[in-house]
């Protein structure tokens, strides 16, 4: 399995997560808890204990990334599934 394959098969499952300036941490995090997420952050030395806009900023750099690659889709802060091509 690739590093990145738990959190990109939560979004093939219909996952979505939105993201927005002001969200709170519980904003992405409590509907998504087996997102794989999370642990993402974490390797980037960020957690739950940290504020809530570092970790909407840690998110957002790891959900770009994956976007960038094609990995999952995105439009304005709305992450969700990969659109596959026919």
């Amino acid at each position: 399995m690739g590093q990145h394959d738990q959190v990109v098969q939560w979004f093939d499952l219909g996952g979505e997560i939105q993201l927005s300036d002001n969200a709170r941490p519980r904003t992405y995090s409590r509907p998504a808890p087996d997102s794989g997420l999370m642990e993402k952050l974490g390797k980037l030395n960020v957690n739950t204990k940290d504020s809530a806009e570092m970790q909407v900023s840690a998110a957002e750099f790891v959900l770009e990334g994956l976007h960038a690659h094609k990995k999952i889709d995105a439009t304005k802060s709305v992450y969700s599934r990969r659109v596959r091509s026919q």
